[in-house]
């Protein structure tokens, strides 16, 4: 079953990737012979609403529910955490939540232009390190009172986890910011393909989580709730 969801992820990825490739191509070159099939705007990765994305949220709803399942088997309350995360960052994709707030932020906060980003940009910014340290803190607490079982699974977990905003984040600065041009479709697909993948690796190490809780066959201890 573990190697099953790897094959799985990795195939649909895989598909993905293939089908951006094959889109960039259809849309650089009209007169290519296959250019018909390929022109479907669903096939970019930053497309809203694309295959791409709502793979993502697929994806980040089966860590949820993964998340919720360790907590009721591994009788592992820490796990609340991971589901609070990637509850937020699924509501954050669908609907924009820091975007949405951005504004808000910008205006109340009186921000002016920094560091060369517009205020909007910044308040993003702000809106995301603020939330990004709040959850950080909530899995933080949660890793301190698990067992040692459970810390061992979230040091396997954190490593996935942050491969998320290196490209979500950092190669988007470097993607809006200072390159252009040729090199775009490349950063493209490094971010948001990189994104892609990495909430696969999440998703993927979830789920072999639940596979071999449900494999052990029976409902751990509860957790003491205090730090071993």
């Amino acid at each position: 079953m573990k190697s099953l969801w790897f094959v799985l992820l990795g195939g649909t990825n895989g598909l993905l990737l293939a089908l951006y490739l094959a889109y960039a191509v259809a849309v650089s070159h009209p007169g290519w012979a296959l250019a018909g099939l390929f022109s479907d705007p669903r096939m970019a990765l930053d497309m809203d609403r694309g295959y791409a994305e709502v793979f993502g949220y697929v994806q980040e709803f089966w860590v949820v529910l993964a998340a919720l399942g360790l907590v009721w088997l591994r009788r592992a309350p820490a796990y609340l955490a991971w589901a609070l995360l990637f509850a937020y960052l699924l509501l954050d994709d669908f609907y924009g939540l820091h975007e949405a707030l951005a504004p808000l932020v910008a205006a109340r906060a009186g921000l002016g232009p920094v560091g060369g980003l517009e205020p909007a940009e910044a308040a993003e910014l702000l809106v995301l390190l603020g939330v990004g340290l709040a959850l950080a803190g909530v899995v933080a607490l949660a890793y301190g009172l698990a067992r040692p079982e459970t810390r061992a699974q979230f040091r396997q977990i954190v490593p996935l986890v942050l491969l998320l905003p290196v490209f979500g984040v950092v190669v988007d600065a470097v993607h809006e910011k200072f390159v252009e041009g040729r090199f775009n479709l490349w950063l493209e697909l490094l971010e948001d393909g990189g994104e892609m993948v990495a909430i696969s690796l999440v998703c993927w190490k979830f789920l072999e989580l639940l596979a071999g809780a449900l494999e052990a066959g029976r409902i751990a201890p509860p957790e003491t709730g205090l730090p071993h």
